[in-house]
């Protein structure tokens, strides 16, 4: 396929009206959302490479001098250690953030509410948290730790 000139530059146009509606749309959409966005943002670097692998996947080949007692630095592993550490007591995403910010526990996050609710939600995929009530509504969903089986008593 051969274009002349005027062809060609009607195709500029045409891809230039359409990076403008995409730029236009993605404004209203941080607009929306809440968020900030600059025009044009760069891809970050690739990851840097240590023996053909990447940094993450390096850290399981890292020697740890971590004892079983040490603290949890995710966010992850601090709700489910705070959580889990009295199965009794009554926990919302609220109430979680709340207990976060009084520790001091760094929360970097813009909406750091939507951060712990996630967090939540994968302690419960995975089993380290339960849910004892779904919210609905105004009601928030009401979360408690696992209640663990003493091997003693089986």
């Amino acid at each position: 396929m051969v274009l002349d000139e005027k062809q060609l530059l009607a195709l500029e146009d045409q891809a230039r009206l359409d990076l403008e509606a995409i730029q236009r749309i993605r404004g209203m959409m941080a607009r929306q959302n809440g968020t900030k966005t600059e025009p044009r943002q760069t891809p970050p670097p690739p990851p840097a490479l240590v023996h053909g692998r990447t940094e993450e996947e390096m850290e399981d080949f890292r020697d740890y001098d971590e004892s079983e007692s040490s603290e949890p630095t995710s966010l992850i592993g601090t709700i489910s250690k705070n959580i889990n550490a009295d199965p009794g007591v009554r926990w919302t995403t609220a109430k979680v953030l709340a207990h976060l910010q009084t520790s001091g526990y760094p929360l970097q996050a813009a909406k750091p509410l939507y951060s712990v609710g996630q967090a939540l939600g994968k302690l419960v995929e995975r089993g380290e948290i339960r849910i004892l009530r779904r919210g609905a509504g105004s009601k928030p969903n009401i979360y408690a730790g696992v209640v663990k089986e003493d091997p003693r008593t089986s």
